[in-house]
């Protein structure tokens, strides 16, 4: 053997488990075997490591490994392409098939270019076996392209598949993570060629056809109907649909005229490959009270029982791909045994069609399970951001507290020996939170040369990623749970489950648990002791779920993260997020100009409650204060040189609205006043001291303009006693 233990990481303990279920599998000892192990345990690369040994030994030749993905996106490697890499270095060739959309914008290779048949050639040749042992790495969307069963809805004629599933067919197939998404075939959106508006622009030509318009027609005469069922939002409407017992029995009534026969023959349905008239009715047959296939609309949230349009309204399915004559097959799926509390092997023998096992991998980790903490102050609400993003009313306040979010990620990221964070959250969410880092990074820029370099943090959503490596070593902050809407359990997973709507909300639920499972090991927390320096930490704003209790272990957080994060406050409203930014502005030109930060200064910048007692000091300071401002080098005291109400205001140059100024905070409530300035005061070295030596010369030899009454209240934020005196004596003079 040519393999080198140092290079590929080898571990024996894994090889040798691994050679066993892939000589069980391909001498037919063993059905198709599920592998379970933790992700970042090693499955993928031990797997391919054991795979190497028995080609090169002669124990099989062909070998297709299957991947989410087999194209490169922002410029990061596909999982199929770091599979080839790694398989290159173990001295196994190993080729990429791409599908026929990527192989067209690879250069050369578009059909403008080469024609149509040399196009087909182009394609075709990569499926074809090189002399000696090889493997060929597709996605899993070729599943069906390979395996599916003729006729079905996504399966393409048979020379397409011929190359891989010919004479020369693979003896073993890897699939690497779970491949559902890849065989649920649902339905395109309107317009799609079965659609309300479609169908009534040409006369259906089948019996089946003509049945669906007039049963939409009845959805748009009768939208109250107590037969159709709300379930769920898209965007500013209401989702419905019509399907199960009630719309098959509606299909199968108006059907009752016509012959199976005269069905069958009429063939497919108008501009619809793949879809004919024999096949909707084996399923109506087969299963009456069936959701996967129906019509959906949708209506405005406001008038739920008015349809919106005619556009929306389309017939739909969602249809279990069947495989056929599929090799000696092996899945690697971290937790494939989490889809059903009974008999674990049931949801992946009814995904493939065949008899599986599952297999527990043997493997050591640092510790036992994951280790979180809970952190309920950095949950950052969808409506949020959508106001964030659409603009209008609500969005200012909206921004305040995305930042808000985004200072504490900031802040928390820099507790930690590993400046390197990765924030978890919807899809839609992430452009937001990058302009969100963007202005708080931009705001730390202007704390001087003092601020450390700015800490490095990614954002991913969830349902994305699975199998990557890319983010080992970072803290993981859950800034959301990971969400899949209704439609999910309703409509898709009626592909696997027809007729039982509660195992597939129970489905869906287990989904979405093995998904946040999977997006919390992104830092591979398992490869590090507990307490070891560097390890990756997890946070999650939301309690961890019930049903989750065995894989995470829950820790508290250290003081410095709980201050980071907000721990033990509510979340603060809108006007004390904008005074709590009002402050950190003026704090930070204060440190510019002063080299430290007087609590006279800030109440004469409006922000403080100023006692009886200390009124003429602080219109003096005030005046001192604005004279002293001669330069653009401090953005915000130079805007409140021009207009005194601009901290009030909330750093608007705008007067504010009545009863939206921002109301002064007590001067005493050093607690209140440290917590919006935590990482200025850490990056400048400032402590909450009196005014020493020089500012109580001045004061007794009435230097300073102004008579001053119990000095030792006039804390400062400076190095030291002596500092905070100079600063005083600087901006009374």
């Amino acid at each position: 053997m040519r393999i080198s233990g140092d290079t590929n990481l080898r571990n024996n303990a894994l090889d040798s488990q691994f050679r066993k279920i892939f000589l069980e599998v391909l001498s037919g000892a063993a059905p198709t075997s599920v592998v379970v192990a933790p992700p970042g345990s090693g499955k993928s690369t031990q797997a391919r490591i054991a795979l190497a040994g028995l080609l090169q030994e002669g124990h099989l030749q062909r070998v297709i490994w299957m991947t989410h993905s087999t194209i490169d996106r922002d410029g990061a490697p596909s999982l199929a392409a770091e599979a080839a890499r790694h398989l290159t270095e173990l001295h196994i060739p190993a080729g990429i098939i791409l599908g026929r959309e990527a192989l067209g914008k690879t250069a050369g290779a578009d059909r403008r270019t080469l024609g149509a048949d040399g196009f087909r050639e182009r394609y075709e040749a990569q499926f074809r076996w090189p002399p000696g042992p090889s493997v060929k790495l597709l996605s899993h969307a070729h599943l069906r392209v390979l395996y599916g069963r003729d006729g079905q809805p996504g399966t393409p004629p048979p020379w397409r598949r011929a190359p891989l599933t010919g004479p020369d067919a693979a003896q073993l197939l890897i699939i690497d993570e779970d491949p559902t998404s890849s065989l649920i075939e649902s339905s395109p959106p309107p317009p799609s060629p079965l659609s309300y508006l479609r169908l009534r622009a040409r006369p259906p030509a089948t019996p089946l056809a003509r049945v669906l318009l007039s049963l939409m027609s009845q959805v748009l005469a009768h939208p109250a109907d107590p037969r159709f069922r709300r379930i769920g939002r898209a965007g500013p409407n209401v989702r419905w649909s019509w399907s199960g017992a009630s719309f098959n029995r509606a299909v199968l009534e108006a059907l009752a005229g016509e012959s199976l026969d005269r069905l069958v023959m009429r063939g497919r349905f108008p501009h619809h490959p793949g879809w004919s008239s024999a096949r909707l009715m084996s399923i109506l047959l087969e299963h009456p009270d069936t959701s996967s296939v129906g019509l959906s609309w949708q209506a405005p949230l406001r008038a739920p029982d008015r349809c919106l349009t005619e556009a929306t309204l389309t017939f739909r399915s969602d249809l279990l791909c069947a495989l056929t004559d599929l090799p000696p097959t092996v899945l690697l799926d971290a937790y494939g045994d989490r889809y059903d509390t009974g008999d674990i092997c049931s949801y992946h023998r009814g995904l493939l069609g065949r008899e599986v096992r599952v297999v527990p991998l043997a493997v050591s980790t640092a510790r036992p399970r994951l280790e979180v903490s809970h952190a309920p102050h950095l949950r950052i609400d969808r409506a949020a951001v959508d106001r964030a993003v659409r603009g209008g009313p609500g969005q200012a306040r909206a921004l305040l507290r995305l930042d808000t979010v985004t200072r504490r990620i900031v802040a928390f990221t820099e507790t930690q020996d590993t400046a390197r964070t990765l924030v978890l959250c919807y899809k839609n969410m992430i452009p937001a939170l990058e302009a969100s880092l963007g202005r708080v990074l931009e705001e730390r820029q202007r704390t001087g040369p003092l601020a450390a370099a700015p800490p490095e943090i990614s954002f991913q959503h969830y349902f994305a990623g699975r199998g990557k490596n890319a983010h080992t070593g970072k803290h993981v902050v859950a800034v959301t749970e990971p969400h899949q809407p209704r439609q999910y359990a309703e409509h898709t997973l009626a592909a696997l489950y027809p007729a039982d709507p509660e195992r597939r909300r129970d489905l869906a639920r287990r989904h979405r648990d093995v998904e946040l499972l999977q997006a919390l090991h992104r830092g591979r927390q398992l490869n590090h002791a507990p307490g070891s320096r560097g390890a990756p930490r997890i946070l999650l704003s939301f309690p961890p779920p019930e049903g989750l209790t065995r894989d995470l272990g829950t820790v508290d957080l250290t003081p410095a993260e709980a201050r980071s994060v907000g721990r033990g406050r509510p979340f603060p409203s809108n006007q004390t997020l904008a005074w709590e930014r009002a402050l950190l502005a003026a704090a930070t030109d204060l440190s510019e100009l002063l080299n430290g930060i007087p609590v006279l200064a800030l109440m004469a910048l409006g922000l403080l409650e100023v006692p009886d007692s200390y009124q003429r000091l602080v219109e003096h300071a005030g005046r001192r204060l604005s004279g002293k401002i001669r330069t653009d080098r401090y953005p915000h005291l130079s805007r409140w040189k021009v207009n005194r109400a601009y901290f009030r205001s909330g750093l608007s140059d705008s007067p504010p609205a009545v009863g939206t100024a921002l109301t002064p905070r007590r001067s005493d409530d050093r607690a209140m006043l440290e917590r919006g300035l935590t990482e200025l005061l850490r990056q400048r070295g400032y402590s909450y001291v009196q005014p020493g030596g020089p500012f109580r010369q001045a004061c007794q030899q009435g230097q300073l303009g102004v008579t001053v009454t119990r000095p030792s209240r006039l804390r400062v934020w400076a190095r030291d006693e002596v500092q905070a005196g100079e600063i005083l004596v600087r901006l009374l003079t």
